[in-house]
């Protein structure tokens, strides 16, 4: 789906994208291989000539940028990833043992602070992007950035603007990756507004099957944006689970862009969980293009103070026979504001269809604000598609029961508050990243 982008030269004028170009043209493309140079400088005239979209478009019409325009960032420098290191090691959030580690600063990979407790299994491929060699040259060339529209996707064309390093996952075919890759993105905080585009690819090939999880965290309380972007490809009869768990900083911007193409008799699983950040643009955008194939997506954002988070779906049916399912909850308390826009597309051909979607919020304020919208864009006529709503505040009914039976009213809300996340914390496969996630529901109301 594509998205109208700002015109006006008030909007295509801005500073900090100016002289990080400049910054860029002066290192050239010598650190990064030359597919990726090109496409860095295709879109950085696309940015330039179209810049961000405004509350014109449609798509970001409930959400503010103002302050990423006018924001005076300075591009992330690859010096940033030496000077990171005890004060990381507070963020480790996940058993060591249980997954392969690989931590990110500012966007670029930090070898001296990534774990990889044992050697990948064969059949599995981990690359740091700006030092792909010539043998994973006709990878990048076959899947990097060919899931994106550069020309009208604001966040696909920020990243790659200034991309400078990733990760690329490949698991090849029939191979299992036996604990998830865990990729820790960590905001330095080293100096102030700070700006960094951290990338992954991941491959997976026929009959493989493979966890990936994104933990986006922050070293202090600095200001900073983010844009980062994801491509997943899911192949024949693969199998493929994806989470991101955002824990910025109350300062920090964050812009997320998450793309699958799935093949026939694959299954796609993605997550996404928002409880840090300023302002936080969560973008799932799978496809399924071959038959029988399954998409799960489950989203959940428990939001205080002055935050913001905008969910922004949109599941493509292409083809006939497959089913999805999509669960996005939230809990907003204070002067918190929530975006759902989830958009499902049945096309003429897509036949057979099973589709399901859900979104519900509660308010714990009643300052806080909720913008839901969900669509069906169908163009078939033998299809199952559901889609739904709910905004409210807790239900009293409920929490007068458990008031009558002795239950506290804080342990009542409490109990009231996991039930309504467990919905979506469930689909969690990984028992460590569910007790986790769990915690930070509890934590983040100070329950």
């Amino acid at each position: 789906m594509k998205e109208a982008m700002s015109t006006d030269s008030e909007e295509n004028t801005i500073p900090w994208y100016d002289r990080s170009i400049r910054i860029l043209e002066e290192k050239g493309g010598s650190q990064v291989p030359s597919l990726l140079h090109e496409r860095r400088l295709e879109a950085q005239a696309t940015l330039l000539r179209m810049g961000l979209p405004s509350a014109k478009s449609e798509d970001w019409k409930y959400t503010d940028i103002r302050d990423v325009r006018a924001g005076n960032f300075a591009l992330a420098m690859p010096e940033s990833v030496s000077q990171v290191d005890e004060d990381v090691r507070q963020l480790r959030a996940l058993p060591l043992d249980e997954v392969y580690r690989i931590d990110t600063v500012d966007g670029f990979v930090a070898t001296h602070l990534s774990q990889l407790q044992a050697a990948l299994p064969e059949g599995v491929e981990v690359v740091q992007l700006s030092e792909a060699s010539a043998s994973q040259s006709q990878l990048l060339e076959q899947y990097f950035g060919s899931s994106l529209t550069i020309t009208s996707d604001s966040v696909a064309a920020l990243n790659t603007a200034f991309i400078q390093d990733g990760i690329v996952l490949k698991v090849s075919k029939g191979t299992v990756l036996d604990k998830p890759l865990y990729i820790q993105h960590i905001s330095s905080g080293l100096s102030d507004h700070t700006a960094s585009f951290p990338r992954l690819l991941v491959v997976v090939e026929e009959g493989a099957q493979a966890s990936v999880i994104e933990h986006f965290t922050a070293v202090t309380g600095s200001s900073s944006f983010c844009a980062s972007v994801s491509e997943l490809f899911v192949g024949k009869n693969a199998h493929l689970s994806h989470y991101q768990v955002g824990e910025d900083s109350l300062e920090n911007i964050r812009f997320s862009r998450v793309m699958a193409h799935q093949e026939k008799d694959s299954v796609c699983r993605m997550h996404s969980f928002t409880f840090g950040g300023k302002l936080v643009r969560n973008e799932v955008h799978p496809s399924l293009l071959g038959q029988n194939g399954r998409t799960c997506m489950y989203g959940l954002s428990v939001l205080k103070h002055n935050q913001h988070v905008d969910n922004h779906t949109v599941l493509d049916h292409a083809v006939p026979h497959c089913e999805s399912d999509e669960r996005y909850k939230g809990i907003y308390d204070d002067r918190s504001q929530g975006v759902f826009c989830g958009t499902i597309i049945v096309r003429p051909d897509a036949q057979k269809t099973n589709a399901i979607q859900n979104n519900a919020a509660v308010v714990l304020s009643d300052k806080a604000r909720i913008n839901a919208k969900p669509q069906l864009k169908i163009w078939a006529d033998d299809v199952k598609c559901t889609h739904g709503a709910t905004v409210g505040a807790l239900d009293m009914q409920q929490l007068f029961y458990l008031r009558s039976r002795g239950v506290s009213e804080r342990d009542a809300k409490n109990m009231l508050l996991r039930a309504f996340a467990g919905d979506v914390t469930q689909e969690i496969d990984l028992e460590s990243l569910r007790v986790l996630i769990e915690d930070r529901v509890v934590e983040k109301l100070s329950l």
